[in-house]
């Protein structure tokens, strides 16, 4: 503890200004702000703590930067208390019991922790994940000021943008405006009914009639309009994407910031020898490497990775004349698969900038991470979505819009399907790595005047707290 201490009052008297930054517990997410973090402190020189589970204390720590554990959700969602309950058990307590009160309890318990955190180290500014934007009501508390920071594509509503669960590409006319305005009706619709399944599981004790009652005086107003998630109306975002990857159309102009530095963290410090000699053996030869990854969300979709990996085994059957590079994950045993082709290898991890730098193509989920990565290396994409809860269908549609890649279901497209669009990647590799170098010369067009913004932002709020 006295250690500690030592290391917090040094930092304080290192660094004028200092960011707690509060990522949503997602690897993906945590990812998403190292690189945010990064430049605040190496070219801001601002002092950065993290905050969340121990689950990333690693990743955080691997950076150098400060990492604090505190539960990272205040009220758990109510799906997730049926799901550790029970149904039965869930439901005899909302009905006998008072669920608001075991809410206090969990508020009361998670102020004290985050109150002595404020307390050590002193915060200027609160980085909030604009995935978890509603927990800007608990931070009033502590009168901080609070910049929002999205990961992911933006979820407002926008003029002539579907929402990014789905995979329409909009175009300037009468209809496309018509079905973009029908998507967002049909998943307001969607939001409905699920709120009203919630409330009739709960009896009406959910956690929104809780933070509506306890932050009734809140000085936020929330923002429904969006396809995921609450937002907050009076607080500015910051977009951790290139705004030249989006669709046109920004989001409250006056109000959100484009972080438009790309990628250049490497969490994985060592390279295993047989990579590197797949890797030398492919560019010695001049052989298209396929590099497929499917990203830190497949753990959540096991079964359905499954399937698409033996389709990968299939597809490097047909096409014998590439080299495929699966990244498997650590969850996932290789023990399911058929017998691998000469031109396939298995790992556990892999290092992916370092592949990336390599490869023709990469496969993946379409997670924003990923796909900023291959902007930044000037890698066309295959993109496969794993789910339509989250941006992947979104962001799987701006690549095809922009013409850096091109888009296939993991549901429905068999290795026949899959492969005649990887052939068109590999075939066509030099106009796609074409058009992602044009994108990359808007992107550092914008840069500076992006940054410039974004520090202006920073020391309005540095001189608000002085």
């Amino acid at each position: 503890m006295t250690k500690q201490k030592n290391l917090t009052t040094k930092n304080q008297a290192s660094h004028a200004f200092t960011y707690i930054i509060d990522p949503y517990p997602a690897s993906g997410h945590f990812n998403g702000m190292m690189n945010f973090a990064v430049w605040l402190r190496n070219k801001m020189k601002y002092r950065v703590v993290f905050l969340g589970e121990t689950t990333f204390k690693r990743l955080c720590e691997s950076e150098g930067f400060e990492f604090l554990e505190v539960p990272s959700i205040i009220f758990i969602p109510e799906k997730a208390e049926l799901v550790e309950k029970g149904i039965l058990h869930f439901f005899l307590s909302c009905l006998y019991e008072n669920r608001h009160i075991s809410l206090q309890k969990r508020f009361e318990a998670c102020t004290l922790m985050y109150k002595k955190i404020v307390d050590q180290i002193c915060p200027d500014v609160i980085i909030l994940d604009d995935h978890y934007a509603s927990k800007a009501f608990f931070y009033e508390q502590f009168k901080l000021p609070i910049l929002l920071a999205t990961t992911m594509i933006s979820p407002e509503r926008r003029h002539n943008i579907p929402p990014f669960q789905f995979s329409f590409i909009p175009k300037p006319n009468l209809w496309s405006k018509v079905y973009c305005n029908f998507l967002w009706e049909y998943l307001g619709i969607k939001k409905y009914f699920s709120r009203l399944g919630t409330k009739i599981s709960c009896i009406g004790n959910t956690n929104r009639k809780f933070t509506n009652k306890l932050y009734s005086k809140s000085k936020y107003s929330m923002n429904e309009s969006r396809c995921l998630g609450i937002g907050i109306v009076e607080l500015p975002i910051i977009a951790l994407y290139p705004r030249a990857f989006d669709f046109k159309g920004d989001p409250k102009q006056n109000s959100y910031f484009y972080f438009e530095e790309l990628p250049k963290l490497n969490i994985y410090s060592t390279i295993e020898k047989r990579l590197e000699s797949v890797l030398k053996f492919g560019t010695k030869k001049n052989i298209p490497i396929i590099y497929c990854s499917l990203g830190t969300v497949s753990s959540n979709f096991e079964k359905r990775c499954k399937i698409f990996l033996k389709k990968m085994i299939k597809l490097a059957s047909i096409y014998k004349s590439y080299q495929f590079i699966l990244n498997i994950g650590e969850h996932i045993e290789s023990n399911f698969l058929p017998s691998l082709t000469n031109n396939v290898s298995l790992f556990k991890k892999v290092p992916q900038l370092y592949v990336l730098k390599h490869c023709t193509v990469m496969i993946t989920h379409g997670g924003l991470n990923s796909i900023k990565e291959c902007i930044d290396e000037c890698v066309p994409m295959l993109i496969c979505p794993l789910t339509d809860r989250w941006d992947q269908p979104g962001n799987a549609a701006r690549c095809v819009y922009h013409q850096i890649g091109e888009a296939g279901s993991i549901k429905s497209d068999g290795a026949y399907k899959l492969g005649k669009k990887l052939k068109i990647l590999v075939e066509k590799n030099a106009i796609y790595r074409n058009n992602i170098h044009k994108m990359k010369e808007k992107i550092g067009q914008s840069k500076e005047n992006q940054l410039k913004i974004i520090s202006d932002k920073i020391s309005e709020l540095k001189n608000a707290t002085s």
